[in-house]
């Protein structure tokens, strides 16, 4: 068909709002994680903007909630992903400096979670972010997924978790456990996703979990290190041999010519 010089022009104005409202800003404080890290660094553009905390046992789930993300343009922090863990960097580096930077940490809590080092650990990294950090804009969603508000907060199972706790306190220096108690006593006060297992099934969860993620979150729009806009939705601005614009999709082009 002809090509619509308006539509063109609406289309590169929707694209450059888009960019311009995703490019970090030098003086805004973005970078104040580590100031030591310029505007180009790799590590701050790849900031995900979703962190899934959660325990082995729930890695299924997890993944196909990944899945569910990612194919709506929404990149999360996953420990099976590689662009969340690339191979050669310091594993306990890259998942704090995520639980740092994120929009919002989800919890995918269990029994689990709460025995298990490492979601315990990422816990108190968002807690202390919001509270103490730059990124106090941090959103923390509870998903009581294979636990009930009312079993998180019974006494007798935290004194368990507590006792856990201690024993690997005295061979591990990162773990504070009047931090660790903190963490638990905050994640309550967070409004959550409860799962209600008549009738809904983990699929039915998962989906409402995925609409709150994506009314939560904005598509990323990513940017690569030869200053092209990259990233997960592959969008690219290439002009037509007619002069007509081609937009390019992460699996498919359509072409407005």
């Amino acid at each position: 068909m002809a090509y619509n010089k308006d539509l063109g022009r609406k289309l590169i104005d929707v694209f450059s709002d888009t960019v311009r409202a995703e490019r970090p800003n030098r003086d805004s404080g973005w970078n104040q994680l580590n100031p030591d890290e310029g505007y180009g660094n790799s590590e701050l553009q790849r900031k995900h903007k979703i962190f899934l905390s959660h325990s082995g046992s729930q890695k299924n789930f997890v993944e196909d909630l990944c899945v569910q993300l990612e194919n709506v343009n929404r990149f999360p922090f996953f420990d099976q992903r590689i662009d969340s863990l690339p191979l050669g960097e310091r594993f306990p580096d890259a998942i704090f400096r995520a639980a740092k930077q994120c929009q919002v940490a989800v919890a995918v809590l269990s029994e689990e979670f709460f025995t298990s080092k490492w979601p315990m650990l990422e816990l108190v990294a968002f807690m202390e972010e919001q509270k103490l950090g730059v990124n106090k804009g941090l959103k923390i969603l509870p998903l009581f997924f294979k636990i009930s508000l009312t079993e998180l907060k019974d006494s007798t199972r935290r004194n368990k978790w507590f006792s856990l706790w201690e024993g690997w306190a005295r061979a591990d220096g990162r773990i504070k456990i009047d931090r660790w108690k903190y963490a638990l006593e905050e994640l309550p006060k967070f409004n959550g996703i409860g799962y209600v297992e008549q009738g809904e099934g983990d699929s039915s969860y998962r989906n409402k979990v995925a609409e709150a993620l994506c009314e939560l979150v904005q598509p990323d729009v990513r940017w690569g290190n030869a200053g092209d806009v990259q990233g997960r939705l592959r969008i690219c601005r290439i002009w037509g041999p007619r002069g007509g614009l081609v937009w390019c999709g992460r699996n498919r082009q359509n072409n407005l010519l």
